[in-house]
């Protein structure tokens, strides 16, 4: 009878340099304000940024 042995690494230590809780959080931000963000409209004369006042922001559709 034959056996297989598969080698495994041994386990690395935890990432300490990993992102916390408290930093995660502060990038949370609440959906009113996702919604009156500026948005890039690129046109062949550039890039112009525009707020939910000018566009669609999908609420009424």
């Amino acid at each position: 009878m034959h056996t297989t042995v598969i080698a495994f690494p041994p386990p690395r230590p935890a990432n300490t340099n990993a992102p916390g809780l408290a930093k995660a959080a502060a990038t949370v931000v609440s959906l009113e304000r996702w919604k009156r963000r500026a948005r890039p409209f690129r046109t062949p004369t550039g890039v112009f940024f525009r707020t939910s006042v000018l566009c669609t922001t999908g609420d009424i559709a």
